[in-house]
């Protein structure tokens, strides 16, 4: 693999801090928005597991993103060249959690609209296997009882339109707080 690969697995491979971050009433819009988009279908119960399970795993992948492009700048700080940094900063030991390159949100949300439920599904579940070892394991929390293959709840223009919305914000920890993102819960 390449270092175009490489950095094409990352939403972007440089590191950009916001110049400010979402507030609690930014936030708090952003999910009615994305609950707006499943209106109809869905019943309101199923709502929540939805919004928020896409919400984790965008939090998680962004984080995992940001976490790996600080180690990158870091690295290449250092003189070691950024092929090489790059494979350092994406090794498991490095990291409290791991998002496999095929589970990353950037890989996901590029999916073919017929594919798209069962790549979540299966990204999440990945997700939950890589880090099954781990202290901080996510066993349940995404693969629960959602199921984003399920058309009659959750049809695929629908799935589309939100998985935009939630590509359309930035969830790691330099532009959502962990506390702010706790009491979205």
């Amino acid at each position: 693999m390449n270092l175009e690969e490489l950095l094409s697995t990352l939403e972007s491979p440089i590191v950009i801090r916001p110049t400010r971050r979402m507030t609690q009433g930014e936030l708090e819009s952003y999910l009615d928005k994305a609950a707006d988009i499943l209106r109809g279908n869905a019943d309101h119960s199923e709502f929540r597991g939805y919004v928020f399970t896409l919400l984790f795993y965008k939090r998680i992948s962004d984080c995992f993103d940001e976490e790996v492009c600080t180690q990158v700048a870091t690295l290449t700080k250092a003189g070691i060249p950024q092929d090489q940094a790059f494979l350092l900063a994406r090794d498991p030991q490095n990291h409290h959690f791991i998002v496999p390159k095929a589970a990353t949100w950037a890989t996901v949300a590029r999916t073919a609209k017929a594919q798209l439920g069962q790549a979540l599904n299966d990204a999440m579940l990945a997700i939950e296997r890589a880090n099954a070892h781990r202290q901080n394991n996510f066993d349940g929390i995404l693969t629960g009882k959602i199921d984003f293959n399920k058309q009659d709840e959750l049809p695929r223009d629908k799935l589309v339109n939100l998985i935009n919305h939630f590509g359309s914000q930035t969830f790691d920890r330099a532009h959502v707080s962990d506390d702010l993102f706790g009491n979205a819960y």
